[in-house]
């Protein structure tokens, strides 16, 4: 009797974990997708802002590289919700990254420019690492290599 009643409270402490587990990323979630526009550029211009202090632009690089990236962003983002084939949505973002990298190089020296390629080649390779999906090369729970 004692055993099914301490099982029985086990059971019921972890279920109850798991629900506050599950309701805290519905919470993060709904937090990111319920932010206005306003609290979305304010949390873009905070990015840009620490990227423009860690490549040390000056006032005047800063001034337009900031509006360049927001320009940018918004371009990228009607492109990906134009509806077009895949290819060709590839084909138009890799022209406007080749555009948008010349209109930089033209106000950013040198050494700033290799450190945003680095920066770029750091995120595609995370994101390559991640084309297994979320449980990586391991595939399925508890599936060994």
């Amino acid at each position: 009797m004692k055993k099914n009643a301490l099982k029985f409270v086990v059971l019921s402490f972890f279920a109850f974990c798991l629900t506050l587990n599950l309701a805290a990323q519905d919470l993060s979630r709904a937090d990111k997708s319920n932010r206005t526009d306003e609290e979305k550029l304010e949390k873009r211009m905070e990015r840009l802002n620490r990227i423009a202090d860690k490549l040390e632009m000056t006032d005047v690089q800063r001034d337009q590289f900031i509006p360049a990236q927001l320009e940018f962003g918004e371009t990228l983002r009607t492109i990906r919700k134009s509806g077009l084939e895949e290819a060709d949505r590839k084909e138009q973002v890799k022209a406007l990254s080749t555009e948008h990298r010349d209109n930089l190089a033209t106000f950013l020296s040198p050494e700033q420019m290799t450190k945003i390629e680095k920066r770029l080649m750091k995120i595609r390779d995370k994101r390559k690492g991640n084309k297994e999906g979320k449980r990586g090369k391991r595939g399925k729970r508890g599936a060994s290599e």
